[in-house]
């Protein structure tokens, strides 16, 4: 287990504690104030467990080079990236089912409880406490990795998610016991909390797609989506290539926190030094290891 494997575990292994914390927490004020919102919450978080377990086993893997998986098994990443956003997904569809029907019995006639507000104070604190130092804690360990680490990545967007999820609910139900029942307001007393779910489910929809393109472009062996990383390798190999090559071309792509650097490099054959092209190789793996874990470089001739 290299040193980046050992930061991911340990990390992970936190984040688990943290989202177990935080899906009791849910649960229990989902008991006692009745709050669908609080109920979305604890359960985001103990999805948020099962996955971060999972990842724990691929973090190991992912480095392991068999027979069947000769460059290891990094597409395990990208699998389980796939899968944690497919996860986030169902998770905000399926809440927004629940609360769209909940708000149309509401309109129909059907008699809804209101939502004890008063604990939902205190759970909002200690939520947005442990979301938000998680995350900034997740996305250090990352910084220290040089942001190589899919799995803290979706960790990190997950945990803020769950983090906006408990403050906008949280701040907005305590908001609507303030509302005259018999005011023009008043059904918010009823449907504020179905309300509220809806609107973030509305704010959040956007992340798990933006995950779900990302690994499905790595898994099609796409260019790397990270822009800024992106130019970053580009520059650094460009300035060494570019010192013995006027026309080059660079591919990057990533499979989970493996990458490929594919340069392509057009000379005539009579002019091809090999030795040479083996030391450049050696300069551009040595340039970018400093940055990247994994890597692998490769020079193609035309």
């Amino acid at each position: 287990m290299n040193h980046f494997q050992k930061i991911e575990i340990t990390t992970l292994r936190i984040g688990a504690f943290i989202n177990l914390l935080m899906a009791i927490g849910g649960w229990i004020t989902f008991d006692i104030t009745g709050s669908e919102a609080m109920l979305l919450d604890g359960n985001f978080s103990f999805i948020a467990v099962l996955v971060t377990i999972a990842a724990e086993f691929i973090s190991r893997a992912k480095h392991q080079k068999t027979a069947t998986f000769p460059f290891g098994k990094y597409s395990y990443e990208a699998f389980f990236v796939l899968f944690k956003g497919f996860l986030i997904l169902g998770v905000i569809l399926s809440a927004s089912f629940q609360n769209s029907l909940k708000i149309i019995n509401y309109f129909q006639g059907e008699e809804i409880p209101l939502v004890k507000t008063g604990p939902i104070v205190y759970y909002i604190i200690a939520m947005v406490i442990l979301c938000f130092g998680m995350a900034y804690y997740a996305n250090a360990k990352n910084k220290s990795m040089n942001n190589q680490s899919d799995i803290l990545r979706v960790e990190v967007a997950s945990l803020k998610l769950d983090g906006f999820l408990s403050l906008f609910s949280g701040v907005a139900l305590v908001s609507f016991s303030f509302i005259n029942e018999n005011s023009f307001f008043g059904f918010l007393r009823y449907t504020g909390d179905s309300i509220v779910v809806l609107a973030m489910c509305l704010m959040m929809i956007k992340s798990p797609f933006d995950i779900i393109k990302d690994a499905f472009v790595e898994l099609g062996g796409g260019v790397l989506q990270d822009k800024e990383l992106r130019n970053e390798i580009e520059e650094k190999v460009t300035s060494l290539v570019s010192k013995e090559f006027d026309n080059t071309e660079i591919f990057i792509s990533k499979m989970g926190s493996s990458f490929l650097v594919l340069v392509y490099v057009n000379v005539e054959a009579g002019t091809i030094k090999v030795d040479r092209f083996r030391a450049l190789k050696e300069e551009v793996y040595q340039a970018l290891s400093d940055t990247i874990d994994s890597l692998t470089v490769e020079f193609v001739l035309e």
